[in-house]
């Protein structure tokens, strides 16, 4: 870059033929290009290096200050032509959510004006409850029927499923002929081999003494003998059954349209609920059976109107 000492005003000179015959002469004219050379590599040197004027520029008295070194061509350009380019309505198309190729934007928390009908930021959200569904749930003998429906998700995107029928296993349950609890470990003798697994939920009702009723999961399993935790005072008791196999969950998995089946649970409770919904999905609707098949107060989906038994909403709605 060319030495910015050398931009003082450069005055006018004229050499005449003359002074062109002698030394002097001559010498005069090229410390006179040296300076005009200087001048015009300063404004734009044919190497290709950067030209700075860090006190400005005088454009007819518009002064541009602090000029970096010159860029490509379009770094300057007019207002007109920025609006064109760059401004709110120029973007807009961008900055519409669904396009194939638009701008990342930041979703503004906790503001009430801030709707974006097709955002995904919150369609993993997690909830245990038939949320804001349409179907009615019906049934008859151990035959269950769920119709189709939209879901609405948290975040305001609608998803449809499938309707969808089945016929499930009638739950099966074994007489207790023994019961005892010891330091929070329940031990049950039944009157023959349960089949029931480890880990699997059970039903425990119509015990002598009723503190040993509710839904449990089995630690143990071996024969006629099964065990759970509850933590309660050591007891012992006879009667009531363990069943297994009464409560039937339908979910709608992520980003899928098909309704998927899960259970059979001892009985409808919110931890069972929470393990049917572990991987993101939504509950749609809850089946539950009793002892004549179909349990019609007890089963629920998104359009079925809320029902309390035992002092627990069987619906819950966001």
């Amino acid at each position: 870059m060319a030495d910015v000492s050398a931009l003082a005003p450069l005055q006018l000179t004229q050499f005449s033929h003359e002074e062109l015959q002698t030394p002097e002469g001559v010498n005069n004219l090229n410390q006179f290009l040296s300076i005009l050379t200087q001048r015009v590599n300063a404004v734009g040197p044919s190497t290709g290096s950067s030209a700075e004027f860090p006190n400005g520029i005088d454009l007819s008295g518009a002064h541009a200050r602090n000029v970096g070194g010159m860029g490509p061509e379009h770094t300057a350009i007019s207002f007109a032509r920025a609006q064109e380019l760059y401004s709110a309505k120029a973007i807009a198309p961008q900055l519409e959510a669904g396009q194939p190729n638009s701008l990342r934007s930041v979703r503004r928390i906790n503001d009430n004006a801030q709707r974006e009908n097709f955002s995904q930021f919150m369609e993993g959200t997690l909830n245990t409850a038939p949320t804001t569904n349409t179907s009615n749930i019906s049934g008859s003998g151990m035959t269950v029927h769920v119709t189709s429906g939209f879901h609405l998700l948290v975040s305001g995107n609608v998803q449809p499923y499938a309707a969808r029928t089945d016929t499930l296993p009638a739950s099966s349950s074994v007489t207790i002929v023994s019961i005892s609890r010891t330091a929070s470990v329940v031990t049950a003798i039944t009157t023959t081999p349960s089949g029931f697994t480890v880990g699997s939920s059970v039903l425990v009702s119509a015990v002598s003494d009723a503190t040993f009723d509710g839904a449990f999961v089995l630690t143990s399993a071996v024969g006629t003998t099964l065990k759970w935790t509850q933590v309660a005072i050591n007891a012992s008791s006879t009667g009531g059954s363990v069943g297994q196999g009464n409560c039937w969950l339908y979910r709608l998995p992520v980003n899928s349209k098909t309704l998927a089946l899960y259970g059979p649970y001892a009985a409808d409770s919110q931890e069972n609920r929470h393990q049917a919904n572990l991987d993101g999905g939504v509950l749609i609707a809850v089946a539950v059976f009793n002892g004549g098949g179909f349990d019609v107060t007890n089963s629920a989906a998104g359009a079925t109107p809320p029902s309390v038994t035992g002092n627990v909403h069987i619906l819950t709605r966001l």
